[in-house]
Formats: C-alpha cells, sequence, structure tokens
C-alpha cells in the first residue's frame, strides 16, 4: 500500500498528499465492502466456482488498468526542476 499511496503522489503531484491518500483510502473501503457483499451473494447463488471466478476476472481487469496509467513522475520532475533553477541562480551570484 505505501508504495501504491506513492505512486498516486507522484502522478497527481500539484494537489495536496493528504487528499490523494484519503481519497484511494475512501474508495479501497468503499469497494471493499461493495465487493465483498457482492462475492457473498455471488458465492450462495451460483456456488464459490463463479465467485473465485469473478475474483480472478476482476484481478485481470484491475492489473490492465494498473498498466494503463501514465508512468509519469511529476513530483520528481518539478523537484529537479526546482533544484537546477536554484544552482543556476547560485552560479549568476558568483
Amino acid at each position: 500500500m505505501p508504495v501504491g499511496f506513492e505512486f498516486a503522489i507522484e502522478i497527481t503531484f500539484p494537489s495536496d498528499e493528504s487528499t490523494t491518500t484519503g481519497l484511494l483510502n475512501a474508495m479501497t473501503q468503499a469497494l471493499g465492502v461493495f465487493i465483498t457483499l457482492a462475492l457473498g451473494k455471488l458465492n450462495d447463488r451460483l456456488g464459490p466456482l463463479w465467485a473465485l471466478g469473478s475474483q480472478a476476472t476482476l484481478l485481470l481487469i484491475g492489473a490492465i488498468l494498473t498498466q494503463l496509467v501514465p508512468n509519469e513522475k511529476k513530483r520528481q520532475e518539478a523537484f529537479k526542476k526546482n533544484i537546477l533553477e536554484i544552482k543556476l541562480s547560485s552560479n549568476d551570484n558568483v
């Protein structure tokens, strides 16, 4: 989870870190409850094979969606840009 939080903070850089982390936690909790209830009903009606198959399908969909997220590290790029500007301005003063 910490790696996921760090990556989310990186790709949503201008927004506040606590906002990103809070939204991730809230969505994780809400989806966890919803999926648990839905899979429980599916298990009762169709059996464990269908419940496990739907879990595997959800994991596959999640893996595909994860691959589609762009790997832009905006926070690190902004940090490097600020460091470069500081170095350039300190060279001007010398």
